[in-house]
């Protein structure tokens, strides 16, 4: 049984081909109706893939009359007599912008038939938009897998954060999981979490201080221009531009970096760094429910980049890390040496990324020196 929201895809996906006069609905007609439903594209953001770029090539695919059948006018016209026998009938389906009932095409039979098989397996009722999407990757002969594999995306994967994130569970902060039983009733806070969210795993894992800043949850700092206009002065630096406040528990450390986002906010600092953005990064979330290996590696890795996606709209941004030295060792495995320093690395050697630290003598001398 289909549950509510894949319905929904497929009416979409219908009326799209009743838009293009298209003969049959395939794979890539699913796929492009698919990339609005928020559990695909969290699904799909946390394996890399941005999606703009996939709707943008589907579309190009779907509107070029060679890759798929189209049918005339006078086809049209016939196939809604034939198909909407009831004339009033007809006049409803016209209204909602569907003409004539286009055929489901022999990949995606095969691929809606595996998703069912897999989903009775697992012991659940209804096929959702991301069990067809895991389907998808044993339909080699189509544009639609060639175009995920191209994109880095891999079977496994998909099965993994279907797995560990999202399945059942939205890949949603702590207290936001759905029930089983409320797949297809999420709440509107739920809902309204999720759509339209372009830099997922900054939302998720760390607190923009410049929102803070803005909605007045940060008290003005006061004594401390002179470090404020030091970090000031290292951040404006070519290169070596990632300042580490160091001093002794309690003394204001997080305070200063709460104050540059003041400073930020209230055009308080030199023109090249006023449109930046300062993210406080919640390590305690990331480690947070990180059972499997690569599972924190991944989470790290996209807040990287929506990080650099930022970067790439023009403006800049700041990576406030408390107590520096929890990077040191957080997320290694036993015996590995990929913790989250490492993972750090390239991007701050590049001048990509931009760190703002902060931590303590004895911690310094121990872990960073």
């Amino acid at each position: 049984m289909m549950s509510k929201k894949m319905e929904l895809i497929i009416n979409v996906a219908i009326k799209k081909a009743n838009q293009k006069r298209h003969e049959f609905i395939t794979l890539e007609s699913i796929l492009f109706s698919m990339l609005d439903d928020e559990k695909v594209c969290d699904v799909l953001i946390s394996c890399g893939v941005d999606i703009d770029d996939v709707r943008e090539e589907l579309k190009t695919f779907l509107d070029t009359s060679e890759n798929i059948s189209t049918l005339s006018e006078e086809e049209v016209e016939r196939l809604g007599k034939e198909q909407f026998a009831d004339e009033e009938l007809r006049r409803i389906a016209n209204r909602s912008g569907v003409f004539y009932q286009p055929e489901i095409s022999m990949s995606l039979q095969r691929v809606i038939q595996r998703a069912a098989i897999h989903v009775q397996s697992s012991g659940k009722k209804q096929i959702t938009a991301v069990n067809l999407l895991a389907a998808m990757f044993d339909e080699k002969e189509s544009f639609a897998l060639f175009l995920l594999e191209d994109k880095g995306v891999t079977k496994f994967d998909i099965l993994r954060m279907i797995s560990v994130e999202v399945g059942d569970n939205e890949l949603l902060p702590d207290g936001h999981e759905d029930d089983d039983h409320d797949d297809d009733e999420e709440s509107d806070e739920d809902a309204s979490y999720i759509k339209g969210k372009k830099y997922k795993f900054l939302e998720l894992y760390t607190t923009d201080l410049n929102q803070q800043a803005v909605d007045g949850n940060i008290d003005p700092v006061v004594g401390r221009e002179e470090e404020i206009l030091r970090i000031v002065q290292i951040l404006c630096r070519r290169r070596k531009n990632n300042p580490l406040l160091v001093g002794e528990a309690g003394v204001g450390k997080t305070a200063i970096a709460e104050g540059l986002a003041l400073a930020v906010v209230n055009k308080d600092i030199p023109a090249i760094l006023e449109n930046m953005r300062i993210f406080s990064l919640d390590m305690a979330s990331l480690l947070a429910g990180a059972k499997f290996r690569g599972d924190f590696e991944q989470r790290l890795k996209g807040v990287l980049k929506d990080l650099e996606k930022l970067e790439e709209t023009g403006e800049k941004s700041l990576l406030l890390i408390d107590e520096m030295h929890t990077v040191m060792g957080a997320g290694a495995t036993s015996g590995g040496s990929m913790d989250a320093s490492n993972l750090l690395k390239p991007s701050l050697s590049s001048g990509k990324l931009k760190v703002l630290g902060s931590t303590t003598h004895e911690e310094y001398r121990k872990f960073i020196e």
